[in-house]
């Protein structure tokens, strides 16, 4: 089960729990990113901004949040995360997927 350093080990351990052998490897590692005045002026002149997972919402509350920016989360796993440091959740996704998230985005907008 190829995942970041950081995972939860729930999916792991419910596999397990379940007959399975797996073996979780770190596949990848999250690490802290320097972002320049511009960027962080562009993400916050945003409608919206989307958090895939709760590194990224730590990483935004890191740099100072949103600003008045709408804060979408892809699920209610990243939406915890992201509350729990700080961050205004606007919307979470129904289901978690980059679908979910552009129906979540399209209703909130007044598309169809």
């Amino acid at each position: 089960l190829p995942q970041s350093e950081i995972a939860e080990p729930a999916l792991p351990d419910e596999l397990r729990a379940r007959g399975a052998t797996v073996d979780a490897v770190d596949a990848y590692r999250t690490v802290p990113r320097d972002t320049a005045e511009r960027e962080l002026a562009d993400l916050r002149a945003a409608d919206a901004v989307i958090l895939m997972s709760g590194s990224a919402a730590r990483s935004l509350a890191d740099q100072g949040g949103p600003g008045p920016a709408l804060v979408v989360c892809i699920g209610p796993t990243t939406a915890a995360e992201a509350r729990e440091v700080g961050l205004p959740v606007g919307l979470v996704a129904g289901e978690a997927t980059a679908e979910g998230i552009i129906q979540a985005l399209m209703s909130h907008f007044g598309e169809s």
